[in-house]
């Protein structure tokens, strides 16, 4: 998600708010207002979470720099024995 999903919703929002204010062409059976106010509500909604994942991810780096790798170096042999020793 991230960046292009914030794009795309903020692009939502803004094809919502031309459709409810904008846009004065009654087609039979379609209200382009609510449909407007459908497109702002679902882009405002989905820029928030968006947001929220983009943050999350921002934050992700540093808590994952802090695990340990699966085979670390006290686990695994010491660097002295890991290699060949040169004569």
């Amino acid at each position: 998600m991230g960046l292009r999903a914030m794009w795309f919703s903020s692009v939502g929002t803004m094809l919502g708010a031309l459709m409810y204010w904008v846009l004065t062409y009654q087609e039979t059976g379609v209200d382009l207002a609510v449909v407007g106010v459908v497109f702002m509500i679902g882009g405002a909604v989905s820029l928030f979470v968006s947001s929220l994942v983009f943050l999350r991810s921002l934050r992700r780096p540093a808590a994952m720099s802090l695990r340990r790798h699966p085979l670390s170096l006290a686990e695994s042999e010491s660097p002295a024995t890991a290699h060949e020793e040169v004569q």
